[in-house]
Order: structure tokens, then sequence, then C-alpha cells
């Protein structure tokens, strides 16, 4: 009922509009044929013809008779009626909120126009749709394999201090053997971990992973500490296994298209519009 309610007032909003228009010389076709008065306001045969339009749709609108068009007239009289009740029954604060949601539903109709007409979507060529595949071949099914190796310390109930923690994984970086260094420093009792293997998001701690992630093919990263932990990565290979056929994902990449073409029209329009408007922020 509440939406109902705006909805009315934006109409007699609208019908106060258009009665300004008429004086300025924008009179719509049967706008100035009353078909009712409602509490001192005028209800046209335009208001009846447009309403049966919204209603029924162009092609039944235009072959309903004398008695659908009562009915129409009759439902505009109540509802105006309604309208003119309630808007008489609020406050002065609840009038100037009604007339800013009037003036921002006015606002959202005339934006749904302007880029009815103005923002125009690009057509989804063949060059775009592969450019589009090739770019982002992680959304049709081609994955990255990370082979990696990795050093990490467990501190836990340890007494060395950071400094020879800080040494240590220096030394462990400046090894060319990571998995020899390990062995022969856990025989010294340094609590040292080597692991060699594939990184999986899946299973894996997600600091760790994005670490890994982030060094490239054949470089090791900066020490890293992960739960208090020390830890030292070194990727070995990077790889991207082959995505879906393009033929098989052409479909699916066309209507990923879709909603990004709008969304540039939109703003390209917005652009336009802005163009030929001053804006001061303040």
């Amino acid at each position: 009922m509440k939406k109902s309610f705006f909805v009315i007032i934006v109409l007699i909003c609208f019908a106060a509009s258009c009665s300004n228009e008429k004086k300025e010389g924008f009179a719509l076709k049967g706008d100035d044929q009353i078909a009712a008065e409602v509490g001192g306001e005028s209800i046209s045969f335009f208001d009846v013809e447009e309403t049966a339009r919204k209603t029924l749709g162009e092609e039944r609108a235009a072959s309903i008779d004398a008695g659908v068009k009562k009915k129409i007239l009759e439902s505009l009289v109540t509802s105006r009626a309604m309208a003119q009740a309630q808007w008489k029954s609020m406050s002065d604060e609840e009038k100037a909120r009604t007339r800013k949601e009037v003036a921002s539903y006015r606002e959202q109709l005339l934006v749904r126009k302007y880029l009815a007409e103005n923002a125009s979507p690009a057509p989804i060529t063949e060059e775009k749709m592969k450019a589009w595949y090739e770019a982002h071949p992680e959304m049709y099914g081609a994955k990255e394999t990370i082979h990696y190796e990795m050093v990490a310390g467990d501190t836990k109930g340890q007494s060395r201090s950071s400094e020879s923690w800080v040494k240590q994984m220096g030394d462990v970086a400046a090894s060319s053997n990571w998995s020899n260094y390990v062995t022969s420093k856990r025989e010294e009792g340094w609590p040292l971990f080597y692991r060699d293997g594939h990184a999986r998001e899946e299973v894996m701690d997600k600091t760790l992973f994005t670490l890994i992630k982030s060094v490239a093919e054949g470089e090791t990263s900066p020490l890293t500490y992960i739960k208090g932990n020390p830890y030292l990565v070194r990727v070995i290979k990077k790889s991207v296994s082959d995505p879906k056929p393009f033929e098989e994902v052409r479909a699916e990449i066309r209507q990923s298209l879709g909603p990004l073409r709008m969304k540039e029209a939109v703003r390209s329009a917005g652009v336009k519009a802005l163009a030929n408007v001053d804006v001061v922020y303040k």
C-alpha cells in the first residue's frame, strides 16, 4: 500500500507538472479535455488513455469500449481522492520528505529514458570475444600450477633469539640445496622443516598460498613470518594449463561481456551528460 500511495502522489505531481507545461504550449493530446474533477484537481481524457496504455498495452488499449474507460476513470478518481486525503493528513515534514521522494522518482524516470536514448552498448564482435578469452583463461578452465620448495622454522618453545633466526634463514636463502641444508641443520638441533610440492589453495594456509603466488618463477621470497614462524619460499616453476576450447565457451563469454558493455555504455552516457553542464561541488 505504501508503494501504491507513493505512485499516486507521483501521478498527482506529474499532473501538476503537465498543467504547467500546457500554459507553455506543451499540452498533450486530450489533456485539455476534462473527464472529472476531484477536490478541484482535474483528471483529463489523456490521463484515462495513458492509464489504459500502461495497464493494458498499446494494442488492447486501442480497442477498449466506453465501459472499460469508465472503470479506468473511476479508478483514477478513487486514487486521486485517497491521495488528497492522505496529503491533507500529513505533517509539513512528511510533505517535505514526500516531495523529495517524488523528485527522486522523477529523476529516475528521466535517467532511464536518457540511457535508453544515449546508452547503446557496443556490439560484441568475434574479435572482442577472443580478446576476452585470451585475457581471462582462468575463467574458462585454465589452472595455474606452481611447483615450489619451502623452508619453515618452528619457534615454539625455542630460546633462540629473533636475530639468530634471521641469520639462519638468510643462510637457507643463500644455499643452493635447501633440502640438504635443512637436513644438516636439523642434525645440529635446529627445528627446520623442508617441503617440496605444488601449491593448492584449497588445502593451504591462506597467507602461505598468497606468499607463494607472489613469488616469480626462479625467485625466492623475502623472510616472512606466519603465525610467529619464519618461512622462505622458492618457486621452481609456474605453468598454466589450457582453458576449454573457445567454441565450447563462446556463449559463456558473450554472457559475461553483455553486462560489461552495458556498464561501459552507461559510463560513456554519463560523461556525455556531464560535458554539457557546470558542476560545482561544495
